[in-house]
């Protein structure tokens, strides 16, 4: 099962000094509780530090000739058992431009299929708004929050992975469309 969904920028808050978290869903009475905002933004700080790691990893291997920065990431973390979580957890990520898309999973889910619903996700959205490039501010995702929890709760639903072809996402999409917001 998964246990939440978060999108935040990779992009520091000068005010709070935290990622801004521009949505979020859990699916279980634990990842609802009083400590939400703070897991939140240990997720989204955990997911940073492995992206600029990653990106420090790359800048030492880069030869002269590369001189492009990937506009897309995505990987792997797992999460021990702490204050936040009761048992330990996995986090999926990926990256479009300065925006994380991120599913906490317990250990014994598919990793491969989270990545799946990820990539299928963000094409949704991309296809849903008729914007290549939808997921790039937060006054988009934040203005069209209602239309996100739809699309994410047809795609994943209870926080149950789906395995899908291309032609039952795109019938899922057309579901959320359908749905009123």
């Amino acid at each position: 099962m998964v246990f939440g969904f978060i999108i935040h920028s990779l992009d520091k808050d000068g005010v709070t000094n935290s990622y801004p978290i521009w949505f979020s869903s859990f699916f279980t009475p634990e990842g609802n509780d009083q400590l939400k905002k703070k897991r939140e933004n240990f997720i989204a700080r955990r997911v940073q530090e492995e992206h600029d790691f990653r990106v420090r990893c790359r800048a030492v291997y880069r030869t002269g000739d590369e001189q492009a920065i990937s506009t897309s990431e995505d990987g792997v973390l797992p999460l021990k058992q702490s204050d936040f979580f009761q048992s330990g957890k996995v986090v999926v990520w990926e990256q479009v431009a300065r925006v994380v898309f991120v599913l906490i999973l317990e250990r014994h889910e598919n990793r491969l299929l989270a990545a799946n619903f990820l990539s299928r996700f963000i094409s949704g959205l991309a296809d849903h708004f008729k914007n290549p490039s939808f997921p790039s501010s937060p006054k988009e995702i934040l203005s069209h929050s209602d239309e996100l929890h739809v699309m994410l709760h047809n795609m994943l639903p209870c926080g149950q992975l789906l395995f899908g072809n291309r032609s039952f996402m795109k019938h899922l999409r057309i579901l959320s469309q359908q749905t009123p917001t």
